[in-house]
């Protein structure tokens, strides 16, 4: 009967400690991932980028993402010499920065889905706006390898 009960004990220990063993959202490099996704989009139809005043990075959409990993991301993006604000179109619009209801003088970058396939698998869709006549839409497919996120796939879903 001891037996019994230390195997049924032991098998109960195990299953939760594999549970524990799970990576969970809260453990991705959020700020590498969607940096990986960003960089992606300014380098793609990159006629899109010209003149532009800022890039607006909607901080709210990046799902999992910690306050100091939309901070990383948003110093990151300095790298083109041009402000970089952490806003969503709704507030753009707010602030008088789109012109004509359709028009932004710098390059808008939105989240729009997250699927996390796996510990070591996300698909990120996302946009790069600066029109109504000038914006792009791309699924990414990325995998951990080692410590670092990597695009695996991207395929342009859309453009106008």
């Amino acid at each position: 009967m001891d037996k019994k009960i230390i195997s049924i004990l032991l098998v109960f220990i195990f299953m939760f400690s594999l549970i524990g063993c799970q990576s969970s959202p809260a453990d991705y490099d959020w700020s590498d991932i969607y940096i990986s996704v960003f960089d992606v989009l300014m380098e793609e139809d990159d006629a899109l980028n010209d003149d532009m005043a800022y890039i607006a990075i909607n901080g709210d959409a990046l799902a999992n993402a910690s306050s100091e990993d939309i901070d990383k991301i948003l110093e990151h993006f300095e790298k083109y010499d041009v402000d970089v604000i952490n806003e969503s179109m709704e507030s753009l619009t707010e602030k008088g920065m789109v012109i004509d209801d359709f028009y932004i003088e710098g390059v808008y970058l939105e989240v729009t889905d997250v699927q996390i396939e796996s510990s070591t698998k996300v698909i990120i869709e996302a946009s790069k706006y600066k029109s109504g006549l000038g914006a792009i839409g791309m699924s990414f497919t990325l995998e951990k390898e080692k410590d670092h996120w990597t695009i695996t796939d991207n395929n342009q879903g859309w453009a106008s």
